[in-house]
């Protein structure tokens, strides 16, 4: 991915290839729910008390979202593929039960 070839998900509303920082971080405070494969998107989804479904696709990647999913009981809100995302939850946006995760440490 680079800049001058963004990526298109049809399924998102809006895409931001460009963010500094401080934007970054603001999107996460604002957010109704947050969707993500970044391991420091996941870290603020729950530094910031959000609702998320986080994912990992690459091997070395995993050690780090298994240790946060084993650790705090996360295992329905972090997964490796969509057939592990719990049923309702993508159509819902997290907006049932999955509104918020338990046990989420306050970091």
């Amino acid at each position: 991915l680079s800049e001058n070839k963004p990526k298109y998900f049809p399924w998102a509303n809006k895409s931001f290839w460009d963010l500094g920082p401080i934007e970054w971080i603001m999107f996460f405070k604002r957010a109704k729910f947050i969707y993500t494969d970044s391991y420091h998107g996941l870290l603020f989804a729950i530094k910031n008390r959000k609702p998320f479904l986080a994912y990992y696709a690459e091997k070395e990647r995993e050690s780090r979202f298994i240790d946060l999913s084993l650790r705090y009981n996360l295992n329905t809100f972090i997964v490796n593929n969509i057939q592990a995302i719990p049923n309702g939850m993508a159509k819902t946006g997290g907006n049932s039960q999955y509104s918020r995760p338990p046990n989420i440490p306050n970091i």
